[in-house]
């Protein structure tokens, strides 16, 4: 009888694993299947919104008459129209930038000239006062020798 029940105790302990293995199969099966399911949806999902983008793309880019608006406060909006607007006054900014930066360093250019001129024009003056300073010198000198020769033929002409 022990041996019965040994084999029934070693049965029924093979049946608890079988279940558990079978109970884990299930869980792994409902797990990958689970997962497949999700990964379907999602693909479905995105192939839903990329079918829907590029209808909204051939609905964007075919030619659709403009909106009819009743006021003439209103005009229609052309997006291309405003992007090419926006881009030439970019470009026209930036050409007047470049022109004004231009501008600038072409004065800034002759400022530098002129200032370069007035100082060489400076640097003359001052060596011609220098020179002409020496001139009155050399003047003055030979004004107090006449002036030694004049007295000295006066004191020899009255004596």
């Amino acid at each position: 009888m022990a041996v019965v029940d040994k084999e029934g105790a070693r049965s029924a302990q093979e049946l608890r694993e079988n279940s558990k293995r079978k109970k884990q199969s299930d869980l792994e099966s409902d797990s990958v299947a689970s997962c497949i399911s999700a990964a379907e949806d999602s693909t479905a999902q995105s192939h839903t919104k990329k079918r829907k983008f590029m209808e909204n793309v051939t609905q964007q880019s075919s030619p659709q008459p403009p909106l009819q608006i009743t006021t003439t406060a209103y005009p229609t909006f052309n997006e291309g129209e405003w992007i090419e607007k926006f881009k030439k006054a970019i470009r026209n900014d930036k050409k007047s930038r470049d022109d004004t930066m231009q501008h600038s360093n072409s004065v800034l250019l002759g400022l530098l000239n002129l200032t370069n001129e007035m100082e060489r024009t400076k640097k003359e003056i001052e060596q011609q006062k220098n020179e002409l300073e020496q001139k009155k010198n050399v003047l003055e000198q030979q004004k107090n020798k006449l002036e030694e020769n004049t007295k000295a033929l006066d004191d020899y002409l009255c004596d």
